[in-house]
């Protein structure tokens, strides 16, 4: 919300003193308590009690007129440019009869005319005594005028001396530095020749370089490729050498593969045969257990019952087997 302009400045430049007036200067034509102006001090601006009282006080010394004492109120009040007028106060009476005031109320008012402020040096003089000695002050005040006048009339001229001066050492400086800049052109062009002499020498000898240069790259190059050739040529040989290195293992391979195959053949063969000696054996023995149980007449020992009577006909190898197993 914004506040009301008011056609007065507050008197207080800055402070507690600055904020609390501010806020009483806030009701206008309003009235407002000492009470108000202490909450304010003390929830707004963090005062103590004992400091927002004193400091409230001192705003509210100032009156219109005062029987005791200077209206002007507090020697720290602005008290020359308002004052405070306290308002009748309302009485009101109970039924037992007894009367009771209301809090006194308060209104801002300003001075028509604003009067000398209070100081506390001048507060055992006369208006004579002070008006004696604030003619001593205009007086002292307008000679230290004058003097401030001609202290800035001597520091204009010697200002104006200094810019002349400044001015002609600045004309000279400048010859000076033409000079200087056409020496040094001078010689920014002569050391440009040099350096252009010295680049085209340089460049003479990078171009002998790069020639050189190339031809040995070309050199270079020319053996790379005759050993890149040689180095194709013996992978190839190597190559073709390990083929056939190849080519005869996948020869014996086969060979050791057939005579493998050959040998189980004979070794299947032989235990073929081997079977059937075998089953020729078991048939000529059990032909023969045959015939020997058809004859009546044989005995046999109660000491021999226990022996085979294939014992005669049991499985020998003979030497040509021997030797072809272990062959196989």
């Amino acid at each position: 919300m914004a506040t009301k302009k008011t056609a007065h400045q507050n008197p207080y430049k800055r402070g507690n003193y600055q904020a609390i007036f501010g806020h009483a200067q806030s009701y206008g034509i309003k009235p407002f308590t000492k009470n108000d102006l202490i909450t304010f001090a003390m929830n707004e601006l963090g005062m103590h009690e004992l400091g927002a009282q004193a400091s409230v006080g001192v705003i509210l010394s100032p009156r219109e007129t005062s029987d005791r004492g200077d209206c002007r109120g507090n020697f720290s009040a602005q008290g020359h440019l308002y004052f405070i007028h306290p308002l009748n106060r309302k009485v009101t009476t109970d039924e037992d009869g007894n009367e009771t005031k209301e809090e006194q109320r308060y209104q801002l008012r300003w001075r028509k005319e604003s009067m000398r402020k209070l100081r506390r040096e001048h507060s055992y003089l006369t208006e004579a005594e002070i008006d004696a000695i604030e003619a001593r002050k205009a007086e002292r005040k307008v000679k230290r005028q004058a003097e401030k006048e001609a202290e800035a009339k001597a520091k204009a001229e010697r200002k104006e001396a200094r810019a002349i001066a400044k001015a002609e050492k600045a004309e000279a400086q400048a010859k000076a530095k033409e000079e200087v800049a056409q020496r040094k052109a001078e010689r920014k062009a002569k050391r440009e020749k040099a350096e252009a002499e010295a680049q085209a020498r340089k460049e003479a000898k990078a171009e002998g370089r790069k020639e050189k240069a190339e031809a040995l790259a070309k050199a270079k190059a020319e053996r790379e490729e005759a050993r890149e050739a040689k180095r194709q040529e013996r992978i190839a040989k190597q190559k073709a050498k390990a083929e056939a290195v190849e080519a005869s293992k996948a020869e014996r391979k086969a060979k050791a593969e057939a005579k493998a195959k050959e040998q189980a053949e004979a070794k299947a063969q032989k235990e073929a045969d081997k079977q059937a000696k075998a089953e020729a054996k078991a048939k000529a023995k059990a032909e023969a257990d045959a015939e020997e149980a058809e004859t009546p007449e044989r005995t046999v020992d109660s000491e021999t019952e226990n022996v085979p009577q294939d014992a005669d006909t049991e499985d020998v190898e003979t030497p040509e087997e021997e030797a072809e197993n272990a062959e196989a």
